[in-house]
């Protein structure tokens, strides 16, 4: 059976004297590997390993496979993007039936959503029909019709697969096998994500108790050590000759005879053996992952004189779309999900709204961040006095990063900057969040933590997502967006 093993594999970036991958072992076979974890736990480092675009320090891959690798942002043309668009063959053709990808996406990349620009990634990539196909957060921009379409195409390779992604109910569907990183440690579980994610539960409950035993049993020996030194001191005290008169024969000899008779030796046996048993519990010490704080909380009061927030209704030409919009408003604790399918004018519908809003009443986060303007928030945190910057990344520390590994990076993680922009920018208490796909390049802990805030955050929300269970857990108003042809159609539900 065909495999992907690697050895011993150490790697750093030249920045940093940490490294991110050090002494991983891990094997791949035919079907779907989950890789999930922490954004900034090493997971797209290990990817650009794997597909041969870093270099590890030291290590082995074994077996020289052709891989294919569709990464989280769309920003980029996908390279062999001519070669699919203009090819006869018959793969080609059923991803595009199969994936709704029209020839005329060829010649007008820029102007595509990123939604049907992750599709034309993922179409690419299994096109190219790899021995391993990687695929870093397909689902991000997809409507739900869309995911439903994509998990068969993924579900008909039958190469060697590897999924990082957020989408509980994607690693659950497709994958057989779960690879869980943290600092520091790596888990695989033959199981699918939920399965394994319940395993790891009880690992580290099962650790917790066995750490309280260690640690009642090690304080038990520490106590019995002291007890015994301080009967030692006691009986040394007892047998000095140092009070004694050095004309006082009789007394002499009774110290002499009672040093002879001693239990002290059988003390500082004692003594010797519990310091034995302490020293053998020290070294077989579990060592429990270090558990931060999660969860982000707004502890401003908001000016509630900005609301309501209103747009008028009108007809607007936009990206050669029009647009019909009724009459809008955005109150206080108004939790706004826009609905609509990938191509609908959501995000230009967006862009228009923020055009009607004064910039100092809102925080807005884009649904992708580009490499540059990822080096520039980067460089405006990093100079920022001390305490704001505590601040930020006491934010960032509790949606699961860890402060120290992100500042060593060259440039963090997609997941990781839509972190630090949150942080920086909550700081200003915006009465106004307007979100689009927020949940895109966020790992599991940081989505739970970020929809747990917004439900307690006292001004209005506005967000664009296709994470079903956060849109439901969060909304209370739905605009949803309806095209048909260049029309679009705007309706408050």
């Amino acid at each position: 059976m065909q495999s992907l093993q690697l050895n011993n594999i150490y790697f750093k970036y030249p920045s940093s004297s940490n490294y991110i991958v050090e002494n991983l072992n891990l094997e791949f076979y035919a079907g779907w590997t989950g890789l999930v974890g922490a954004n900034g736990v090493g997971k797209t480092t290990l990817l650009k390993l794997i597909t041969k675009e870093l270099n590890p320090e030291r290590g082995t891959f074994t077996n020289n496979l052709v891989t294919s690798y569709s990464p989280q942002s769309t920003a980029c043309q996908p390279d062999n993007l001519e070669e699919f668009f203009t090819s006869y063959d018959s793969t080609a053709f059923k991803l595009k039936e199969f994936l709704e990808i029209q020839d005329d996406w060829f010649y007008r990349w820029n102007s595509l959503s990123h939604g049907e620009r992750k599709r034309v990634q993922i179409a690419i990539a299994l096109f190219m029909q790899p021995d391993v196909l990687i695929v870093d957060e397909p689902t991000n921009h997809l409507d739900i019709t869309t995911k439903k379409r994509l998990f068969k195409a993924l579900q008909s390779y039958r190469g060697i697969g590897i999924l990082v992604s957020h989408d509980r109910e994607l690693l659950d569907l497709l994958c057989t096998k779960t690879i869980v990183l943290k600092k520091g440690s790596i888990s695989t579980i033959k199981s699918n994500f939920s399965t394994a994610k319940d395993e790891l539960e009880n690992r580290k409950n099962f650790y917790k108790e066995e750490k309280n035993k260690q640690d009642k049993k090690l304080e038990k020996i520490k106590k019995q050590i002291q007890i015994v030194k301080e009967d030692l001191s006691r009986s040394k005290s007892r047998l000095s000759l140092k009070n004694i008169d050095k004309n006082d024969s009789d007394a002499k000899a009774k110290v002499y005879l009672a040093k002879i008779s001693s239990k002290n030796k059988y003390q500082g046996q004692a003594v010797k053996s519990a310091t034995s048993k302490k020293e053998q519990i020290l070294k077989e010490a579990i060592i429990l992952e270090k558990e931060y704080e999660k969860g982000i909380f707004f502890n401003h009061d908001i000016d509630e004189r900005v609301f309501p927030f209103v747009v008028e209704k009108t007809n607007q030409t936009i990206n050669s779309l029009h647009f019909t919009i009724p009459r809008l408003t955005i109150e206080k604790g108004y939790k706004i999900w826009i609905q609509g399918d990938n191509g609908s004018g959501k995000t230009t519908f967006l862009n228009y709204l923020l055009s009607t809003l004064k910039k100092e009443n809102y925080l807005y986060i884009p649904q992708e961040i580009s490499a540059a303007e990822s080096k520039e928030i980067f460089k405006e945190i990093v100079k920022l006095p001390q305490e704001q910057q505590g601040k930020i990344f006491t934010i960032v520390t509790r949606l699961s990063s860890d402060p120290k590994t992100l500042l060593q990076s060259v440039i963090p993680s997609p997941g990781e900057i839509r972190k630090l922009l949150i942080a920086k920018e909550l700081s200003n208490n915006p009465p106004l969040i307007i979100l689009d796909e927020p949940t895109n390049h966020m790992d599991l802990d940081s989505i739970i933590s970020i929809e747990k805030a917004l439900q307690e955050f006292k001004g209005a929300v506005i967000f664009i997502s296709h994470d079903i269970s956060f849109c439901k857990n969060l909304s209370n108003v739905i605009w949803a967006i309806q095209r048909e042809g260049d029309n679009v159609t705007v309706t408050s539900m």
